[in-house]
């Protein structure tokens, strides 16, 4: 729950006390966790295995967080939020910051770890990057395939469409991939 659904926010999208509620009502064990917790998100989905296991039931876990980001490339969040407060939850409920601290207070990781592992990710993921980007991409007919046995007819409808567009603009798409 991270207090919005999509921009939306969650006391709008209905009434009550969070999800937790819902569970509860349903006669399903439910429990509330800081989502920014890592420990605690920890502690909390043992121990709702457990309760699964013995019981055959399901569990619902709430966790409570707050989402920096937008929701999409479409959503621009700070038409319903203020910047400082985006700002003040990054900088201060950030839930690796807060487990980094956590480490670094027991002598288990240091600043140095962290640039180290920060540099060492991002050589890592610009080399897939580039490798990636050397595989010539699938054929876009095969976005179609594997979705059912047999193309529905809407399916059919969806696939003529898209190649219908991917024909009329492919000078706008990577055509030597394709």
């Amino acid at each position: 729950n991270n207090g919005f659904a999509i921009s939306t926010p969650a006391s709008d999208q209905y009434r009550g006390d969070g999800i937790l509620p819902r569970g509860i009502a349903y006669g399903m064990p439910s429990i509330r966790v800081d989502g920014n917790d890592v420990l605690a998100v920890y502690a909390a989905t043992k121990k709702a295995r457990e309760l699964i296991v013995e019981r055959q039931t399901p569990v619902l876990i709430e966790t409570m967080s707050y989402r920096v980001g937008h929701h999409s490339t479409s959503d621009d969040s700070t038409a319903y939020r203020q910047k400082a407060e985006i700002n003040h939850f990054d900088l201060t409920f950030s839930p690796i910051k807060r487990f980094g601290k956590y480490m670094e207070a027991r002598g288990w990781w240091t600043e140095e770890n962290t640039k180290s592992l920060q540099d060492d990710t991002l050589k890592l993921c610009m080399s897939e990057l580039r490798r990636q980007e050397s595989i010539p991409s699938h054929p876009i007919e095969q976005l179609f395939e594997d979705t059912f046995a047999e193309m529905t007819p809407q399916l059919r409808r969806q696939k003529d469409e898209t190649m219908a567009h991917y024909h009329a603009h492919k000078d706008i798409y990577d055509a030597g991939h394709h």
